[in-house]
């Protein structure tokens, strides 16, 4: 079996389970992503999708994602081989776990490899929207003072204060901060998957 038609039949699997536990039928699936599509797409079509005969075309997406409650970002999610189906947890179900409020994540691609080994370049990072609470050691995404973004470490320190931090110390020392009113943190980091 072929990657592509593995990852088909995990993510037709999925689409299955959600459709099934929102009470949706494949008849009614199929008249309501025509709606929203403005185009035909019929039962069949769906159920081709579901058992990983076809795959989701990425303009279906934010379709399939309302109907099921998931972000459009969530449900597109990609993998590139078997061996990441085995190796990562299944971000579908760890998005349902937790009950993520679906206006608040989206998916942001890791641009370095400031944090390798942990979360190496390109990965693909699940951010919850909003300043986290910071009382261990967080995971978060960081928007600079210019321009870019970066995924950090924070962690609380005993005599007050945090430290920011990441792995790679040759290029990118570690910060004191005293407050974090002068950092702008996007969101909380929480899940990481290795797409390629």
């Amino acid at each position: 079996m072929t990657d592509s038609k593995a990852i088909a039949i995990k993510r037709g699997e999925f689409l299955a389970k959600q459709l099934i536990k929102h009470g949706l039928k494949l008849p009614d699936v199929a008249a309501k992503i025509s709606k929203g599509m403005g185009k035909t797409v019929t039962r069949s079509a769906v159920n081709n999708k579901t058992v990983g005969t076809r795959g989701i075309h990425l303009d279906e997406v934010p379709f399939f994602a309302k109907l099921i409650g998931l972000p459009p970002s969530v449900l597109a999610w990609h993998f590139d081989a078997i061996e990441d189906l085995k190796s990562h947890y299944d971000p579908f179900e760890d998005f349902l776990e937790h009950k993520y409020d679906i206006d608040k994540v989206f998916t942001f691609v890791m641009k370095d490899r400031a944090l390798e080994p942990e979360i190496k370049e390109k990965d693909r990072l699940l951010i919850e929207r909003g300043t986290p609470e910071i009382t261990e050691k967080t995971l978060v995404l960081i928007r600079g003072e210019n321009s870019g973004y970066w995924v950090r470490y924070i962690k609380p320190e005993l005599e007050g204060g945090y430290t920011l931090y990441c792995y790679d110390k040759e290029n990118y020392s570690d910060q004191s901060l005293k407050d974090l009113n002068n950092i702008n943190i996007v969101g909380r980091v929480v899940s990481v998957t290795r797409w390629q």
